[in-house]
């Protein structure tokens, strides 16, 4: 699966979601990236926007 395709990354651990090159983005570990094509998506899984980078 490669990200470019996706707008949005999550982290299955914190349920956050980021846009790709946010510092937070970044850290998150393989086996917990979750990838989103909308903002729309994400929430509807459950996840909240980063507070940082505020996708």
């Amino acid at each position: 699966m490669t990200s470019s395709a996706f707008a949005y990354v999550g982290n299955s651990n914190s349920f956050k979601f980021h846009t790709e090159g946010c510092r937070f983005e970044r850290k998150i570990r393989n086996d917990h990236r979750v990838y989103f094509k909308t903002k729309k998506e994400a929430l509807h899984a459950g996840y909240v926007p980063c507070k940082v980078c505020r996708p």
